[in-house]
């Protein structure tokens, strides 16, 4: 089995899509234009933009013993991601979110199902003893490596990060709506935060730059995506506005999931951080031209190809 680049851990969920001229009021019934139902959830959406851009990716999640799960778990599989560490709960139900899109943006229902089980799985994945060297990589009966050189976190909560700190090269952490059960001291040890404006100032209580300037203080690098506006990065002595590609918008689902997959895979490919920024962007702006949280994601040489367009 190939070493894995980059481990996500997160959910894996069915998305149920509705489409519609405009949403409706408290108590209005709107006619959808179309539905449809999608592979979702933001470490399976990562997994799987990650592998399409070349990094060899796995996957840490929970399914249920459901017609969903059956399907969600053969996409991964088809599209090359190493699913040793999901687990099927037969007894529950896969996560499943409903949302609706219009011009001005989605709504999201959120239903975790067996993503609840997550921090059972991840310390079955993610083995450890207090007598062992957490950056020492643990081996398996077969002597294989299993710590992966980059674990992407996403949509976690704070005690799924405590319990990862120290066993990749680079964590990394998208917290998704687990931002608002996050402190900054939460934060230490964590290589690269992304995440949007609106958790960013969930967490700090700031704009995105005086933000982004205080979540420096515990982590190395920050960036934070702002949708059409584009994306900043935060280092300590570099500040850095990356302006979104101008695309026609479709459906934004997945998008910030696309950014942080073109981020890690220029860091994978030794980029700096600049031309990060810059593949994230890339890869969100294709994204978000197809509907669908994983549709239009392009591979590598897709997305070389539309950077240098520009």
């Amino acid at each position: 089995m190939p070493k894995i680049d980059v481990l996500a851990a997160g959910n894996i969920n069915t998305d149920i899509s509705f489409f519609l001229d405009e949403m409706p009021g408290p108590d209005c019934e709107t006619e959808a234009l179309e539905y449809s139902i999608f592979q979702g959830g933001s470490a399976a959406n990562f997994a799987v933009a990650a592998a399409k851009l070349g990094l060899n990716a796995g996957i840490v999640g929970c399914l249920g013993g459901d017609a969903f799960g059956d399907y969600a778990l053969a996409s991964l599989r088809g599209a090359g991601i190493d699913t040793s560490c999901v687990k099927v709960f037969e007894e529950e139900r896969t996560g499943t979110v409903c949302i609706l899109v219009d011009s001005n943006g989605r709504r999201m229902i959120a239903y975790r199902g067996a993503n609840r089980n997550l921090a059972s799985v991840l310390s079955l994945a993610l083995p450890s003893s207090p007598t062992q060297d957490p950056k020492k990589p643990v081996e398996d009966s077969a002597g294989a490596k299993r710590d992966p050189d980059i674990i992407q976190l996403c949509n976690v909560k704070p005690e799924i990060i405590s319990a990862v700190k120290g066993r990749a090269s680079l964590l990394s952490v998208d917290p998704g709506s687990g931002a608002r059960l996050l402190r900054t001291e939460d934060l230490k040890g964590i290589d690269l935060l992304m995440l949007n404006e609106a958790e960013c100032r969930s967490i700090t209580g700031l704009g995105y730059m005086d933000g982004s300037e205080m979540l420096n203080r515990f982590v190395g690098t920050v960036v934070v995506k702002l949708g059409a506006k584009g994306a900043f990065l935060s280092e300590r002595g570099l500040k850095k506005m990356q302006p979104a590609f101008g695309t026609n918008v479709v459906d934004t689902t997945g998008a910030g999931d696309a950014f942080d997959a073109g981020f890690i895979a220029a860091v994978s490919c030794r980029k700096g951080p600049e031309e990060a920024l810059v593949w994230g962007a890339g890869a969100a702006a294709l994204k978000i031209q197809v509907r669908g949280a994983r549709n239009g994601i392009p591979t590598r040489e897709e997305l070389l190809s539309f950077i240098s367009s520009f």
